[in-house]
């Protein structure tokens, strides 16, 4: 089976993290390679998620992943699936 690599983005309550998962010779393994707090932050006076900073994180730890000489993809680009799950 030929090698396939994907990042996948878990955003967490408490934190998000930016893994690269692998398939290869049927066998699947993955690597967490970044992981940050996901914390409300007083903005304008309300409370909020800072989206501006979890975007630049996430883009930071995807740069950071495909500049990485063993990281090869042949899907780079193409939004394979997303999943959301919420409680309370």
């Amino acid at each position: 089976m030929k090698l396939f690599n994907c990042i996948a983005v878990d955003m967490g309550a408490a934190s998000i993290r930016i893994m690269v998962g692998t398939i290869e010779n049927n066998i699947i393994s993955y690597k967490e390679i970044s992981r940050f707090k996901n914390e409300i932050r007083l903005i304008d006076g309300h409370e909020r998620w800072d989206v501006e900073y979890i975007i630049t994180q996430i883009n930071k730890a995807i740069n950071e992943i495909i500049a990485r000489k063993d990281f090869r993809s042949q899907v780079l680009g193409r939004f394979l699936g997303c999943g959301f799950c919420s409680s309370g």
